[in-house]
C-alpha cells in the first residue's frame, strides 16, 4: 500500500518488487553475490538482461526496457554500484520521475550491503504487529506453516533492521512507520514520510485512482497468496489504504499463540503493541 501511494507522488517512482541486489534465506545468489565473485566480469548486455529475467519475480519487461538499458552500457561492467544507480535512475526518468525507491522486503536484513552500495540512500522500516504479520505469512511458501514459529522471525528479523539501523544509518537516513498508524491516519503519516524524503506533500496520493496496479506485472504463472480481503480492496481501490487486517490476531482462538517468548514480548512492547 505505502509504496503504491508514494509511487502516485509526482517525484517518486515505485515499481513493483525487483528483488536484484542480494541472496536472503538460500534463494540463490543475486547481483551482490555475483560481482563479489566476478562472475559477471565476462558478461555482455545479453547475459546482463537474462539475469535481471531470472530473478525478477514479475515481468519487468511491462515496467521497463531494461533490455535497452544494458546494450547501451560499457563492458565490462565492474561497480555493482553505479550500475544500480544509473539503472534506478533511468527507472524514474522512464515514468518522469525524479526519485526511485524499492520495496523488496528481505532487502532490510542487508543494510549493511545497501549503505555499501548507497552510502546516502534512505530508509522506511514498515512496523506492524507481529502476530499479525505471524498469521499473514502462513499463508504463503515463504515462512512457516507456524504462526508461533514465524512470531519468532519477525522478532528475530525486527530487531536486526533497527539494530543494524542504529549501527551503519545517520538518523537521518531511517524511518519507523507503524502500520496501524498509517491505515488509520494515512495522510498524517504520509505527511511524516515525504517530510523524511525530503518532497512535499501531495494530495494526490491518497486518490484511489491515482494508485498503481502492481498486479499488472505478475508473471503469469505467479499465484495470488493475499487474502480473499486485501485481493477485494486491490481490485476495486475504492480507498487508498486497506484497514479490515488491522491486528487480525485478535479474531482468532486463543490457542494461536499460546505462549509468547521474553523476546517476543520485549519487541513488542518496543514497538508499542500489547505484550
Amino acid at each position: 500500500m505505502l509504496a503504491g501511494i508514494l509511487n502516485a507522488h509526482s517525484k517518486i517512482c515505485v515499481p513493483h518488487e525487483l528483488q536484484l541486489i542480494f541472496e536472503y534465506g538460500g534463494n540463490g545468489p543475486r547481483l551482490y553475490e555475483l560481482f563479489l565473485s566476478k562472475q559477471q566480469g565476462a558478461w555482455n548486455a545479453d547475459d546482463f538482461a537474462r539475469k535481471i529475467e531470472e530473478l525478477c519475480p514479475h515481468d519487468f519487461k511491462k515496467y521497463f526496457n531494461y533490455h535497452d538499458f544494458f546494450f547501451r552500457q560499457e563492458y565490462p561492467i565492474r561497480d555493482l554500484s553505479r550500475l544500480l544507480s544509473d539503472l534506478y535512475r533511468e527507472i524514474a526518468a522512464s515514468r518522469g520521475k525524479m526519485f526511485f525507491l524499492e520495496q523488496t522486503p528481505w532487502y532490510g536484513q542487508g543494510i549493511e550491503i545497501l549503505k555499501g552500495l548507497f552510502p546516502d540512500a534512505k530508509f522506511i522500516h514498515m512496523i506492524r504487529d507481529g502476530r499479525d504479520v505471524a498469521l499473514s505469512f502462513s499463508r504463503t511458501p515463504w515462512w512457516h506453516d507456524s504462526p508461533p514459529e514465524n512470531l519468532e522471525r519477525w522478532q528475530r528479523e525486527i530487531t536486526k533492521i533497527s539494530g543494524d539501523a542504529e549501527l551503519f544509518l545517520q538518523k537521518n537516513q531511517y524511518l519507523e512507520v507503524r502500520y496501524e498508524d498509517f491505515v488509520r491516519d494515512p495522510e498524517k503519516a504520509l505527511r511524516d514520510i515525504v517530510d523524511f524524503l525530503g518532497v512535499p506533500f501531495e494530495r494526490e496520493m491518497l486518490m484511489p485512482e491515482n494508485l498503481i496496479d502492481y498486479f499488472a506485472f505478475r508473471r503469469s504463472d505467479t499465484r495470488v497468496i493475499s487474502s480473499e480481503g486485501y485481493n477485494a480492496w486491490a481490485a476495486g481501490k475504492d480507498s487508498a489504504v486497506f484497514t479490515e487486517s488491522v491486528f487480525s490476531w485478535r479474531k482468532r482462538p486463543g490457542g494461536t499463540f499460546p505462549r509468547l517468548s521474553s523476546e517476543v514480548r520485549f519487541a513488542l512492547s518496543k514497538w508499542g503493541y500489547e505484550a
